[in-house]
């Protein structure tokens, strides 16, 4: 079956599945060949996966770096008895690998070691530093110390626990946990940091990443791991010497306490871990960290350091309201917006509000303390934690505002001392002149005057108190209806919800499985439960998954009895298996690289296979043995490959512009087709021979499709007329025409004897991947989709006499990669990049039914009776459905 010039994302998908290095730049040169623009738009994809983070990787001040090992420590090799499967996170002066102890026991373990160019003393001191404080602690919520070593050049590792888990406040999120459940994980981690502190260990850069949730018998349990810049309270960890130069921030500033940031003379003790647990315990309730990330991220050192050291975060419940995200934040939490806030406010504000305090002696004392504190809350027992005094709130105030309290009481004294002056002045000359009488009728007057000003002035303050009572009592009167309206919203988009699920369900069980996924689709995606998930489970109909498979299937066909299936995978082997039953029959290997495409031969005794960067090799079909290696077709990189109609000559379209031809039967090299312009990268994209057998047609990326003699090799016509790549050729099923399909979204009819053009169809909107002849050759179908500017998806049917557009079928969501008449010419079947495998009624164009919508489907063929499908997917599965 043919397929289409490959797009950068499905290059990107199958490399990224590639963990070996020297593999995946291996099949990067083979699938992009010379396309600079494909390669660069590739390995930006790349770039950008690599930077959107890793397991274990440790996100301090340092930032993200790709994993860069030493030559000698590669996948494979052995540090001690530790053999490296693979890199799993780098931190700053630290690579992480998954490796596999092989005595006494054998096992996987996580083996850290110093990164090459970094073994400096004061790296290697907060290496070895690290691995004490791990040494030092036994505690099942901590990551366990097995050993230690050095390699052959002296740079320090230690092996521990392989700690296969995710972020606390994103398996949190994952399960949607609740507020209860979400304190329990807390309090275990409490007790992990408890025992650390026992130990004379201070953590310093607890967050999320460094505290991992896995499973242990179904049970979710933390793990408090990367202990890399850890301090001791009581001992030193190493005999070397470890401190913190001077002016160096040490943690991350989201999770920093105000005693770290401020980088002074003064001590940094355990209640810097209370404030790290204290802005987790802020972000598993809220989904947001105190301070806002992006404006610390944005924000210079000093900046920062303010920030941290004087300003006050709002209380959690506070913060809630103010986000545009707390119907998705309550979703996770299995609570009503509404009511989160109202579970959060007075308890769980005054305990994280303490632990967050800026000074640390008002801070808990220990983690024990903290987490007591959170089990009070639980059983609804009385809190140590309470709101702040107003005496201390003013005492904060004059701290932060020190020079405008300062300014303020200064401008008072000034006016005390003007009026105690002039008070002084009055008497005086009161004294002086001796007019009491006239002193006292001024004063009263005065009084009078003072008193009418000031019942004016409280009439004043009485009417702007009622005016502002009943602006409050507006605002709340507003903000209860615009909560009421959310309510009814939620509740009408939750109604809507259940009216799919209800409907779906009812449509599954009538068997009306199109409708069924109509309204799985119309379901909100905020609310898919598991219910959604078990329904859409259902509209899987496949009747066999065919597992062995270690990578992505690549290309399946029918043997032309029916009886067997050929597919071709990732994991570099063919397998044969029994087309009714599943059974695997026959594992081949020999290809050193992915197989691409495989194909049997028209007596069903022969099977063609063809590696990313390999030769063709034939094989038995029964046996598996292989009879043949056609070795000239290694030397460059094969597109595609067919049998003749009597099964005893091969083609081969390779990227070296030429087309070859090879005995069948003993793999040598019968003739070289040159004739497509050399020097254009990408060569000959599609191959096909004629119904007969006596002629071939190739198309490339010269934008020709050739006529050549199958017999003698010599060019019997060269098709000119597309203003692009050529991607498919296929002859009429009577031999006497051609149709092709190029970059330039056409499709083109031809007079397969003369080579002249007699037809070109317009309508498709991007570049044409796949072209069919119906089994009558009364029609032509075509597949589209991929490239740049405007790309419809589609599916199109033809005139084969007339080249007029007969249908378009339409519902892919990505390009299309090939399309295939059924052996009765009744349905069309097209596979995309959506993930999907869609089947058609050829008549009417309307949609018979979609295959899957859980991985990518490569490859799709019909068995010789049309009634059964088979699609290779890239889940390394090769799947059986019945089309009616």
């Amino acid at each position: 079956m043919t397929t289409g010039h490959p797009s950068p994302e499905q290059v990107f998908h199958e490399a990224r599945a590639i963990e070996s290095p020297s593999e995946r730049e291996a099949y990067l040169r083979g699938a992009c060949g010379n396309d600079v623009a494909l390669r660069s738009k590739v390995e930006a994809l790349l770039a950008a996966d690599v930077e959107a983070g890793s397991f274990l990787a440790s996100a301090g001040n340092e930032g993200d770096a790709t994993i860069v090992a030493a030559p000698h420590e590669q996948a494979g090799a052995m540090i001690g008895r530790y053999k490296l499967l693979q890199p799993i996170g780098e931190g700053g002066f630290g690579v992480v690998w998954m490796a596999e102890q092989k005595e006494p026991v054998k096992r996987r373990v996580a083996l850290k070691i110093i990164k090459l160019g970094m073994d400096t003393k004061q790296v290697i001191a907060r290496f070895e530093a690290e691995r004490q404080a791990l040494a030092m602690m036994a505690h099942p919520n901590i990551a366990t110390v097995l050993d230690a070593g050095a390699t052959e050049t002296g740079r320090p590792y230690f092996v521990m626990e392989l700690v296969k888990g995710i972020p606390i406040t994103e398996y949190c999120d994952q399960n949607n946990l609740t507020v209860h459940q979400r304190l329990d994980l807390f309090k275990l981690v409490c007790a992990a940091v408890q025992h650390a502190h026992q130990k004379g260990i201070i953590h310093r850069d607890i967050k999320p990443s460094n505290v991992l949730v896995t499973l242990h018998d179904g049970k979710p349990v933390p793990k408090v791991i990367d202990f890399g810049i850890a301090k001791a309270t009581n001992a030193e960890l190493t005999e070397k010497t470890l401190f913190t130069e001077h002016r160096q921030m040490v943690g991350t500033p989201q999770y920093m306490s105000p005693e770290q940031a401020e980088m002074s003379g003064l001590d940094i003790d355990t209640r810097s871990d209370i404030y790290a647990l204290g802005v987790l315990l802020y972000e598993l309730l809220t989904g947001t960290t105190p301070f806002d990330p992006k404006r610390l991220r944005e924000a210079g050192l000093n900046e920062i350091q303010r920030i941290i050291r004087e300003e006050e975060p709002h209380k959690p419940s506070t913060r809630l309201s103010t986000l545009d995200t707390l119907p998705l934040i309550a979703a996770h939490r299995g609570i009503e917006p509404r009511k989160l806030g109202l579970q959060i406010r007075g308890d769980l504000d005054w305990i994280i509000m303490k632990a967050l305090e800026k000074d640390r002696t008002r801070r808990y004392d220990t983690a024990a303390g903290f987490a007591a504190d959170v089990q009070r809350h639980v059983a609804d027992e009385p809190v140590l934690a309470g709101p702040p005094s107003a005496g201390y709130r003013l005492r904060k105030f004059v701290r932060r505002n020190r020079t405008g309290v300062m300014t303020a009481c200064a401008v008072l004294a000034l006016l005390l001392a003007g009026i105690a002056g002039t008070t002084w002045g009055l008497f005086r000359e009161q004294a002086v002149k001796q007019a009491e009488s006239q002193q006292r009728e001024i004063a009263e007057q005065k009084t009078t005057e003072a008193q009418v000003n000031l019942k004016l002035a409280q009439a004043q303050e009485q009417k702007a108190n009622a005016s502002r009572d009943e602006a409050e009592r507006q605002t709340q009167r507003a903000e209860e209806a615009q909560a009421e309206a959310q309510t009814q919203r939620d509740a009408a988009h939750r109604q809507s919800y259940v009216a799919n699920i209800v409907a779906a369900q009812a449509s599954i069980e009538a068997g009306e499985i199109k409708t069924a996924r109509v309204r799985l689709d119309q379901a909100p995606s905020e609310l898919r439960g598991w219910e959604w998930k078990y329904l859409h489970a259902q509209l899987d109909q496949s009747l066999t998954v065919l597992r062995g498979h270690e990578g992505g299937v690549r290309s399946v066909e029918f043997s032309p009895d029916g009886s067997r299936i050929v597919s071709g995978a990732n994991d570099k082997t063919v397998r044969l298996w029994n087309a009714t039953s599943g059974e695997e029959l026959a594992v081949i290997r020999g290809h050193e690289a992915f197989v691409t495409s495989v194909a049997f031969s028209p007596d069903g005794s022969r099977i063609a296979s063809v590696s990313v960067n390999g030769p063709v090799r034939l094989w038995d079909a029964t046996s598996g043995k292989e009879l043949a290696v056609l070795q000239g077709s290694s030397e460059v990189r094969v597109n595609e490959v067919a049998f003749s109609p009597d099964g005893l000559r091969i083609a081969t379209a390779s990227a070296d512009n030429t087309v070859r031809l090879w005995d069948a039967t003993t793999g040598q090299e019968l003739a070289v087709l040159s004739g497509h312009k050399a020097g254009i990268p990408g060569g000959v994209h599609s191959v096909a021979f004629s119904p007969d057998g006596s002629r071939i047609a190739s198309g490339g990326t010269d934008k020709t499709v050739r006529l050549w003699d199958a017999t003698s090799g010599e060019e019997v016509a060269v098709l000119s007329g597309h203003g692009n790549v050529v991607l498919s050729v296929a002859f009429s099923p009577d031999g006497s025409r051609i149709t092709s399909g190029g970059h330039d979204k056409t499709v083109r009819m031809w007079d397969a004897t003369s080579g002249e053009e007699f037809a070109v169809l317009r309508g498709h909107e991007g570049p044409v991947n796949s072209v069919a002849f119906s089994p009558d050759g009364s029609r032509i179908a075509s597949g589209s989709g991929g490239g740049t500017g405007s790309a419809d998806n589609t599916v199109r049917l033809w005139d084969a006499a007339s080249g007029d557009e007969l249908a378009v079928f339409r519902g892919h969501e990505s390009s299309l990669t090939s399309v295939a008449f059924s052996p009765d010419g009744s349905r069309i079947v097209s596979g995309s990049h959506d993930r999907t495998v869609r089947l058609w009624e050829a008549a009417s164009g309307e949609e018979h039914i979609v295959l899957g919508r859980k991985m990518f489907f490569s490859s799709v063929s019909f068995s010789p009776d049309g009634s059964r499908l088979a699609s290779g997917a890239g889940d390394g599965t090769v799947r059986l459905w019945e089309p009616a």
